[in-house]
């Protein structure tokens, strides 16, 4: 189900109690408040395991909390670096589904990037998002800035405690309650190892200094990172 308004993209594999479902979420700036600045993020789930997780502070003005993709910008700076702005036009150009339950969807987040009457500096920054529905989810992120030194965050955070190899085979894995993750890396340029850390758990993001550099969530939670 695709609410074309909100550009929340609902996809499901089947009714069952063990089945997996997912939320993917691309949208401009809406309204002034109660919208957190997350173009590109997504949640995902099997039955009641919550495998990949939003665990975002009420009134963060980051982009960092969850899982949402967000990349450096000359435009952008101070106390809103590194995240996504109050002035982003972030979009979800495609949304598809397939009678086979593939579903996929294109968030676009160049324009998440424009500040105050500036438009974004960024080239392009995208994730192409397929949800599979033999419990699979697929992310092609990529970023281009206006200068090489512009560096891309990308994270995804869950409930359960990530271990495993970040040199060779780059997969880390995680139970939670009855299922079990794997998150695997099929290509990173550069080619330097992801980071697994635990990430910092708080009730509120800074509301006065800082507040776009916020990685704290409401939970404990794992992180999985590159950068």
């Amino acid at each position: 189900y695709l609410a074309r308004g909100t550009r929340n993209l609902y996809a499901r594999s089947a009714w069952s109690d063990d089945a997996y479902w997912s939320v993917f979420t691309s949208s401009p700036r809406q309204v002034d408040d109660h919208q957190q600045l997350n173009a590109t993020n997504f949640v995902f789930a099997r039955g009641g395991d919550a495998l990949i997780v939003d665990p975002t502070p009420y009134g963060s003005r980051s982009s960092l909390n969850a899982n949402a993709i967000t990349m450096d910008s000359a435009r952008v700076g101070g106390d809103y670096a590194p995240s996504q702005t109050p002035w982003g036009a972030a979009e979800l150009p495609f949304a598809r589904g397939t009678k086979s339950g593939v579903v996929a969807a294109r968030g676009d987040a160049t324009k998440a990037f424009n500040f105050q009457d500036k438009i974004s500096d960024l080239m392009y920054l995208r994730r192409d998002w397929v949800f599979l529905p033999e419990g699979e989810l697929v992310t092609i992120d990529r970023g281009a800035g206006s200068v090489p030194t512009q560096k891309l965050y990308l994270r995804f955070r869950t409930p359960g405690t990530l271990a495993g190899s970040t040199s060779g085979p780059l997969v880390a894995r995680a139970d939670v309650g009855a299922s079990s993750i794997a998150i695997h890396a099929v290509k990173l340029s550069p080619a330097t190892p992801p980071v697994i850390r635990t990430a910092p758990v708080g009730t509120a993001c800074p509301y006065d200094k800082l507040f776009g550099a916020c990685r704290i969530g409401t939970f404990a939670t794992t992180e999985y990172s590159y950068e």
